[in-house]
């Protein structure tokens, strides 16, 4: 196989087929052995939509899910969480944004920090949101209220955060990682 992504062999599903199973981001390195996968599985038995980790020697083998977050702050996450960005690795834990919805529907942002030998541990987690729509091409579009988070660069301790925004636009905010990072652990878990 030519490694110029234009030949590929597709596999399959890293999700059960049958659970409506979204936000699926894979860690991007093993940890002790294993792939890890967050997801939001839709299972009957949670009251919301929520945050699952899985592990896995296997990329195809992903089962036995784990809840890692659901909502907790009744004034952004009422509805439901989902992961927003792929893990990035700190000497303080896995950094990853994800988003919550409130009663009215809106999107915001918060951020989670993880145990780095050990993903299913939440060591820090803001309380409040972080990013909210607040400029027109937020707030106005397809889904009115949205900013949702899709892809993270770090460089030179400059956090790059590509958005969509009301499901029409896409957005770029900033932030000075090192503060971030410092501001999520003072939220301890």
């Amino acid at each position: 196989m030519k490694a110029d992504f234009l030949h590929y062999q597709k596999l399959g599903r890293l999700t059960e087929a049958d659970i409506d199973d979204r936000d699926v981001v894979l860690f991007p390195e093993k940890i002790n052995g294993y792939y890890y996968m967050i997801s939001r599985p839709k299972f009957k038995r949670d009251k919301m939509p929520s945050i699952y980790i899985s592990k896995a020697k296997d990329l195809l083998a992903f089962n036995n899910p784990k809840l890692l977050l659901t909502g907790e702050n009744p004034k952004w996450e009422v509805q439901r969480i989902g992961i927003s960005s792929v893990p990035i690795k700190t000497k303080y834990g896995w950094f990853m944004l994800y988003h919550g919805v409130d009663k009215k529907g809106v999107y915001r942002v918060g951020a989670i920090i993880l145990d780095l030998k050990d993903p299913s541990k939440v060591i820090a987690r803001t309380k409040d949101y972080i990013m909210e729509p607040d400029t027109p091409f937020e707030l106005n579009g397809i889904y009115n209220g949205c900013v949702f988070p899709t892809a993270t660069v770090l460089k030179d301790n400059t956090l790059y955060i590509y958005y969509g925004c009301a499901d029409k636009y896409i957005g770029l905010a900033t932030a000075n990682f090192n503060e971030l990072v410092k501001y999520v652990l003072k939220q301890k878990a």
